[in-house]
């Protein structure tokens, strides 16, 4: 993947910030078989839609969850009261991981705090009642933390990760490990919303009102510590925001008028405007979660280009050439013209 390096482009990179924590609740108390009754009257999946068995008793499997949680998830958020138990039932005909409050037989909602306990409840409820399924952790408007599920990406038969999850992941930088499935990835990252979660394309990402399941199956590409990426954060949240085209504007009102400038300063006055995170997410290829086809991408980001040097087709061609979108189709000759060159006048008449 192709990224911006140089001092002028260091706004589309990431920093890393340091984890803190909190106090949990006291060890529970063991569920009595009666709350764990009422907790199977709930529709429950069939076998063959269940977790495979690996041929080990129940308890023996819930355990091993714990322990893989407590042994690799991050302490800061083992340590936050932000826990539920889940159960695996039918909804509209389909399998739905439905929150449970550690604290009862009821469910849980991931926007009442009263809802949710402690790691250590959680994991006590799970292993005394075999109804329940795996443990989550609850996002909330009062902990710091983002969480981006990235679904379906890894092939069952090879482990091979899809290259638009693992440039993601790659840019996150943070704690990351295997879905329930064993065919997503969760990323836990310190970070804001500058909105409600959103879901787009295989992504989803959240920082309120939403729970992860969690298997504490760290993936191999998962860093020991949590970081703060907030600029990741903001480029994917906008990445999964429906495309915007870029604002007209007129020859005449063009900002960078006279002699050419250097490319690295062109860009770094890209950067400083509206069109960063559309241009940085761009210039970077990861164009699939934003436009329909690379098409689209090219004249948007030739667009956004011409806003700047419309008069200087050759420094457009050039900065495009430098990015992740540049690809052999660019000098395909499509006529009296190549495909770049009718992208570019195509952008210059906007």
């Amino acid at each position: 993947m192709n990224t911006i390096t140089n001092n002028s482009r260091q706004s589309c990179t990431t920093a890393t910030g340091e984890p803190g924590g909190t106090q949990a609740l006291p060890e529970p108390s063991k569920p009595s078989s009666a709350t764990c009754s009422r907790l199977a009257q709930g529709k429950r999946c069939p076998p063959e839609t269940r977790r495979a068995s690996s041929g080990e008793p129940a308890i023996d499997k819930r355990s091993k969850l714990v322990q893989d949680i407590a042994g690799n998830f991050p302490q800061e958020l083992l340590d936050r009261d932000q826990w539920v138990c889940w159960k695996l039932e039918i909804r509209n005909d389909r399998p739905t991981k439905v929150p449970y409050s550690p604290r009862s037989a009821r469910r849980a909602s991931s926007t009442a705090a009263s809802t949710w306990g402690s790691f250590a409840q959680a994991s006590a409820r799970l292993k005394a009642c075999e109804e329940l399924d795996g443990l989550g952790y609850v996002f909330s408007e009062d902990d710091p933390y983002c969480g981006v599920d990235f679904d379906h990406c890894i092939d069952p038969a090879t482990g091979e990760i899809a290259p638009w999850a693992l440039e993601w992941v790659e840019i996150l930088q943070s704690y990351t490990e295997l879905s329930p499935s064993g065919t997503g990835l969760h990323v836990i990252t310190r970070g804001q919303l500058s909105g409600s979660g959103r879901k787009r394309n295989g992504i989803e990402i959240y920082d309120r009102a939403r729970f992860f399941t969690v298997t504490g199956h760290s993936s191999k590409l998962s860093h020991p510590e949590m970081s703060h990426q907030q600029d990741a954060i903001d480029w994917l949240y906008e990445s999964l925001c429906a495309p915007k085209k870029p604002r007209h504007i007129p020859q005449e009102d063009r900002s960078l008028q006279g002699p050419e400038l250097p490319d690295d300063i062109v860009i770094a006055h890209v950067l400083a405007s509206p069109y960063k995170t559309t241009f940085c997410i761009l210039f970077n290829g990861a164009w699939k979660n934003v436009y329909g086809s690379g098409s689209e991408a090219d004249l948007a980001f030739t667009g956004i280009l011409a806003n700047f040097v419309g008069s200087n087709p050759t420094q457009i061609d050039r900065i495009y050439r430098s990015s992740g979108l540049f690809r052999e189709k660019w000098d395909e000759q499509r006529g009296e013209f190549t495909y770049g060159e009718r992208t570019i006048n195509k952008a210059l008449e906007k």
